[in-house]
């Protein structure tokens, strides 16, 4: 690791971190090197290094263990979303962007989804479905269930950048979706729908899934749980230049309206 010269050393050193680990390849379950070695290397006290080596454990990146020294992790995207969400989402209007942003996310993907899609992909989203109804059942409120489906749904676009910061979003919405699944007969539509998206996306009928996800986020709106919405352009830009075509015979789920071809669902239908 190259020596730390003029630069903020917390900053410089978890950079210095980063570039270490990448250039070794280490993974989960890796060990680094002591504080001590660290320090030795960068050319700073043991005292930054153990700063540096703070913020990674705080992010969920590593643990330490006596006498194991720190261990690399997988991130944990809701201790991340723990951690950040105070300091990003602080009021009425951050949420309202934030349902933008998982709008938008969420019906921008749904081409990758169709293309790229395995049958474990789709039985994930069964087994979630199934969490939730065992949670509504249970007289529970089907948090966790939801978001393990609209999970299975970012990690079925086969993009790992996309899944990541999906996931982050999700958790973010995490005491919303409370607030919105309270209502046990409005948790059994959405695993109804949820259903409905996995049908349309088997038979590659994107615009028809669109229109789904479309009505099925906006509920948030509906029901007061945010305020605004997002502008027909935000999902359309995104969504259009991965238009997957549907079949040109056979009908959609429910008799919903379809799109003409080449664009996207209008986001006000229903």
């Amino acid at each position: 690791m190259e020596s730390i010269q003029k630069k903020p050393l917390s900053r410089e050193v978890l950079g210095s971190l980063r570039r270490y680990i990448i250039s070794r390849k280490l993974q989960p379950g890796d060990r680094l090197p002591t504080e001590r070695e660290l320090a030795a290397d960068l050319g700073v006290s043991r005292t930054t290094v153990r700063e540096a080596l703070n913020t990674l454990e705080t992010l969920g990146a590593l643990n330490r263990h006596p006498g194991r020294g720190a261990v690399l992790q997988p991130i944990d995207f809701g201790l991340l979303a723990e951690v950040s969400q105070f300091l990003m989402v602080r009021s009425a209007a951050d949420i309202d962007d934030l349902f933008v942003a998982r709008r938008v996310l969420e019906l921008s993907l749904l081409p990758l989804v169709a293309a790229n899609a395995t049958e474990e992909h789709f039985h994930r989203m069964e087994m979630a479905n199934q969490l939730m109804e065992a949670e509504i059942e249970a007289d529970g409120i089907a948090v966790d269930g939801d978001i393990a489906f609209h999970r299975s749904l970012l990690a079925a676009a086969n993009n790992k950048f996309l899944a990541q910061f999906g996931d982050l979003i999700q958790e973010f919405f995490r005491d919303r979706r409370t607030r919105m699944l309270v209502d046990a007969d409005v948790a059994r539509h959405a695993v109804a729908e949820h259903r409905e998206i996995v049908t349309l996306l088997r038979a590659k009928d994107v615009a028809a899934a669109e229109a789904v996800m479309t009505a099925h986020i906006d509920r948030y709106k509906e029901r007061g749980v945010v305020h605004r919405p997002a502008p027909p352009s935000e999902a359309t830009e995104i969504v259009h230049p991965h238009r997957i075509e549907p079949a040109k015979s056979g009908s959609t789920a429910n008799d919903r309206p379809r799109s003409r071809p080449r664009r996207s669902a209008p986001t006000h239908e229903r």
